[in-house]
């Protein structure tokens, strides 16, 4: 420090506020107090920014806590690290280039970035230019020797591992019958019952998919619901053009949190009331535990639109905006007691849904201008060529969308298993060309069923011939196989589960669609099996979210009862083929008398 130019001896002085400011190599500002209890503030101009320094001492009782902050424009750009906090701008490039602290109290702990995804973020807002990434700051949990807060912060900023302090990771069922019972914490009523208050802290399995994401498996208790991937959201609206997502740790998950109390979904019931018109749905993307990279790849692999916004748990990085909540928790304040264990309570969740509802209001994230094309899908990993010219990618990104609304051909499928196939399959693909110019059938090539796939991919071509806008297609290792929907094939003995569906549905939507342009997919209509009627709502929910239309057709009738494949196999194997004239076609018909002669 005395090498920069500096003055002042900070040799044993670790627990004062000192602020030191140099500008182009020049000492501006240099300041030390001996008074633990109050900040020293300085207040100037960087380049045209407002600029506040705060250095607090070892004793500031107030929201910020022992530490720092660097605000410029109101955003925070400190760490806030204990120990000396450094900061960098870059006044030709007019903007923050560098932020660190270093622990000068415990010399075993390494320097502190604020922002280690600070790099990605960046690098993903330059390559989506038409999506709106914001960083969210939640309140600060009080610190250690705040005074100014409840008995329970207290506790809870203390850490006192006691029957006074809540300790949901204790998952000890008597041990929580105790507490909940004994109403010790204010946040107990807001549960209805014990196995409200249990089940909110449980956390349901995960797993990671094929392309390295994560995703819960589908999961339901009386207070955590999660379904194709993620934590359920309420509230949620039939119909929107835009979609806000949530990324980040067990805050933003929702941890001891009924569905309806997460922030997500009270900021959703927030939208609904207040901005009817806007057509806007939340989906919560976030995971327990902290893992950067994890949240980095559900980043990368959203179903992104034109017009949508994501919101990733980060502190401030320059040129994204920041919502920074982190001083909502300063008293006083009218929201009860927001902590359970330094996660929030329903009062905790609530300050943030308000508080990010009035970021957007007051960033004019309603009404300020969105693409013409709001609402149409990005596919997030696509490449791009960094040293292109911008004006020539711009250009061809508007050839793209004109290519896209205009010339494309609208593509539709249909993922057939045809075990055999029947008048009914003939039927969905006729119904299927009434809204598709092409139509691609998929054949599950997955040999797992009554009959061999040569066979049944055979019957399907020879059955459909005479429809020249057809292609049929084995269906891979990535549809309907054993590798993203083993249920399929076992589904007589699963007719009682509640299956996760997702992984299929979102593979095809993510890697397969875009491949080929398919817009649209088209199923039968599922009376019988109730396996293929949840993956029929899984289609129905998760395809749209990529901007592809999905299309459920009722099943033709003979007699009044759906044409079945299982019905067909069972005339088929008593032999009764005169019955079966008026359910299969005539090569279908040739082949089950070949297959079961008399």
């Amino acid at each position: 420090m005395m090498d920069l130019g500096l003055k002042v001896n900070m040799l044993h002085r670790y627990r004062q506020p000192y602020i030191a400011v140099i500008d182009c190599g020049k000492i501006a500002a240099e300041k030390v107090s001996e008074d633990l209890e109050k900040p020293l503030v300085i207040n100037g101009k960087l380049n045209t920014h407002d600029l506040t320094i705060y250095s607090a001492g070892f004793n500031y009782q107030h929201g910020i806590g022992c530490g720092a902050m660097v605000l410029i424009d109101g955003a925070n750009y400190g760490t806030g690290g204990r120990g000396f906090n450094f900061f960098v701008f870059d006044k030709k490039e007019d903007r923050v280039v560098d932020a660190f602290s270093y622990d000068t109290y415990d010399m075993g702990k390494s320097a502190h970035r604020n922002n280690p995804a600070e790099k990605a973020l960046l690098t993903f807002v330059k390559k989506m230019p038409d999506v709106q990434l914001c960083t969210l700051s939640v309140p600060r949990k009080p610190p250690k020797y705040n005074l100014d807060v409840t008995e329970h912060e207290h506790n809870v900023a203390i850490g006192e591992e006691s029957i006074k302090t809540f300790n949901p990771k204790h998952t000890d069922m008597f041990y929580m019958k105790t507490v909940y019972e004994s109403k010790i914490f204010p946040f107990c009523k807001d549960y209805p019952s014990f196995q409200d208050f249990y089940d909110a802290f449980d956390i349901p399995p995960s797993y990671v998919d094929i392309d390295g994401t994560h995703h819960y498996v589908d999961y339901s208790n009386n207070a955590v619901n999660t379904r194709e991937g993620i934590r359920v959201t309420t509230n949620q609206p039939k119909n929107s053009k835009r979609t806000f997502f949530f990324i980040g740790p067990s805050y933003f998950y929702g941890w001891g949190a009924t569905d309806s109390n997460t922030f997500e979904s009270l900021l959703q019931q927030k939208l609904n009331e207040r901005e009817k018109k806007k057509g806007i749905i939340i989906y919560n993307y976030s995971f327990t535990g902290d893992d950067l990279s994890r949240d980095l790849s559900t980043l990368r692999n959203l179903p992104l639109k034109k017009g949508d916004v994501v919101f990733f748990y980060s502190g401030t990085v320059w040129g994204i905006p920041h919502c920074n909540l982190s001083l909502m928790s300063v008293r006083p304040h009218n929201y009860g007691e927001i902590f359970t264990d330094g996660h929030f309570t329903q009062s905790g969740n609530r300050m943030i849904a308000d508080g990010i509802f009035e970021f957007l209001k007051n960033n004019d994230f309603f009404e300020k201008d969105l693409p013409t094309d709001v609402g149409v899908p990005i596919h997030i990993n696509q490449s791009q060529n960094e040293d292109e010219d911008e004006e020539l990618r711009e250009y061809k990104g508007k050839l793209q969308t004109f290519y896209n609304q205009t010339l494309r051909p609208k593509i539709g499928s249909i993922v057939m298993n045809c075990n055999p196939f029947t008048n009914g399959h003939r039927y969905l693909v006729e119904q299927a060309l009434k809204y598709c110019e092409r139509l691609i059938v998929f054949v599950v090539e997955e040999d797992k069923s009554v009959f061999p796939f040569a066979d049944r991919i055979e019957l399907v071509r020879k059955n459909l011939a005479d429809l020249k806008r057809v292609t049929v297609i084995p269906s891979g290792e990535f549809i309907i196989s054993a590798r993203t929907f083993e249920e399929y094939f076992n589904k007589e003995s699963l007719q009682e589960r509640k299956i996760d569906t997702s992984l299929d549905v979102t593979m095809f939507a993510k890697e397969i669609a875009p491949c080929l342009g398919i817009s649209m997919r088209f199923a039968g209509e599922e009376p019988f099996d109730n396996v293929t009627r949840q993956y029929n709502e899984s289609m129905a929910r998760l395809l749209p979210q990529y901007g592809i239309k999905f299309f459920e057709i009722p099943r033709m009738k003979f007699k009044g009862e759906p044409v079945s494949a299982s019905e067909v196999r069972r005339l088929a194997k008593a032999k009764e083929f005169e019955k079966l004239k008026k359910l299969v076609p005539p090569q279908t018909l040739q082949y089950l008398r070949r297959k079961f002669p008399k």
